[in-house]
């Protein structure tokens, strides 16, 4: 049985929205750190021939993943709101690697 099984429902639904918050702080983190990661091209140190394929081999993201965080990447680069857009849930990853799309 989990740690969890014995958080009362009120507890439960009063941490979870902070735990949302708190991963959509992390994901621009680790948006933030590929972007230095690819502008280094320190994945080259770790054998791999690009950010997606450290994604893939060294973080253990699948493909899609993995595409998504170095197109958000791109993008954040270019345009910088883009991850304060993801810190403050005005958008979500999927909406970011969609933007990144048409906006050049």
């Amino acid at each position: 049985m989990t740690a969890l099984a014995f958080v009362s429902d009120k507890d439960l639904l009063e941490r979870t929205p902070r735990l949302v918050l708190a991963e959509r702080g992390s994901t621009a983190d680790v948006i933030q750190h590929l972007m230095e990661i690819d502008r280094r091209r320190i994945y080259l140190d770790a054998a791999c021939r690009s950010l997606a394929c450290y994604c893939i081999e060294q973080l253990g993201y699948s493909e899609d993943e993995a595409g998504k965080r170095v197109r958000v990447a791109e993008l954040a680069g270019r345009t910088p709101q883009a991850l304060e857009g993801r810190r403050s849930k005005a958008i979500h990853l999927t909406g970011l690697w969609l933007l990144a799309h048409v906006l050049t």
